[in-house]
């Protein structure tokens, strides 16, 4: 695991990136630096020898429901 700091989001919300990687693949996960709320998460290929962008995601809303399952 390795602190990357500064970062946006596929979103382009800011947040502090942690990450994790091996010889064949990474990964991003992207929280909000004043909450700590994950905000999102970046995939890489590694196997190249230089990080290629697999994947992006962003959470772009949160609610409570009443029940699992259940759509806000």
């Amino acid at each position: 695991m390795t602190l990357i700091g500064r970062v946006t989001n596929v979103e382009g919300q800011p947040g502090i990136a942690i990450a994790w990687t091996s010889s064949q693949d990474g990964y991003e996960w992207i929280f909000n630096p004043a909450t700590l709320q994950y905000v999102g998460e970046r995939d890489f290929d590694m196997s190249t020898g230089k990080p290629v962008v697999t994947g992006n995601a962003a959470v772009l809303q949160r609610a409570f429901v009443s029940k699992a399952g259940q759509l806000p």
